[in-house]
């Protein structure tokens, strides 16, 4: 199994499973040549990503990491998308729709985007410079932090344990960090499987947030996902919805 993350605009994808899928499986037309060689990694990535409602779409996949890392490393295909990618990308509930088209080396859509939040949706398109595809993503889910107490005081040196209710979810992102004033902020995520409901921050995780008596945010979301492959490319979409948040301010140890 592969796992991308996207960790600070609280986003993740997963290959290898998490929701119906299928795809054209027949060789891409335009196979890996001198100018348009495959990736290091052997596939090009086509990551399609929602949080509560428009899509975001590119060549990254955020970062290769392992289920309870805290990090976000994010790893790009450095060639900027075909001219007609894989054609218009139409997302539909079955009621109501959205249409992507491919604009100077990106998707957008002149649509209304509705506020995709509970249904399974699927996702399609064509195929032009890369192979066409078509995946199914379930309902997200929300959870809801049990512990720590929200507004409650913990010694940053101690570790801190986090848990949770609700799911069960493909799998999961913890999102942890500071917000200032300015709307300045500085985040950590970490991939979680699906049925996790509990995770502890060392004081190594959270000695990157700065001084004592910072307040920190702590959201766990659930994330849907599913992906396809054809050819030596990889289609992945994924959703997630807001997570039900608490503050926790850290303080200076007791001695």
């Amino acid at each position: 199994m592969c796992k991308w993350l996207l960790g600070v605009s609280l986003l993740a994808a997963s290959c290898g499973g998490g929701g119906a899928v299928a795809a054209d499986a027949a060789p891409p037309a335009n196979a890996p040549s001198a100018g348009n060689p495959a990736p290091a990694g052997g596939m090009h990535v086509l990551s399609l990503s929602s949080f509560n409602g428009g899509w975001g779409m590119g060549r990254c996949a955020y970062g290769a990491t392992t289920f309870g890392s805290c990090d976000a490393a994010i790893a790009c295909d450095p060639l900027p998308m075909p001219g007609e990618g894989a054609g218009d990308v139409t997302i539909s509930d079955g009621s109501q729709q959205v249409v992507y088209v491919m604009k100077n080396g990106g998707y957008v859509s002149d649509d209304v985007s509705p506020q995709w939040v509970r249904n399974d949706l699927t996702i399609s398109a064509p195929g032009a410079d890369i192979p066409g595809f078509s995946l199914t993503t379930p309902e997200p889910v929300t959870l809801t932090v049990s512990a720590p107490a929200a507004r409650s005081m913990h010694p940053v040196d101690e570790p801190l344990e986090v848990t949770w209710t609700g799911g069960p979810a493909d799998y999961q992102n913890l999102v942890f960090g500071t917000h200032d004033g300015s709307g300045g902020r500085k985040t950590k995520s970490c991939l979680l499987e699906g049925g996790t409901q509990s995770h502890t921050l060392t004081p190594e995780d959270l000695s990157f947030i700065g001084p004592v008596d910072d307040d920190v945010q702590i959201c766990v979301q659930g994330i849907a996902a599913s992906s396809a492959t054809s050819g030596d490319w990889l289609f992945e979409a994924s959703r997630m919805t807001s997570g039900i948040c608490v503050n926790v301010t850290l303080v200076a140890p007791t001695r």
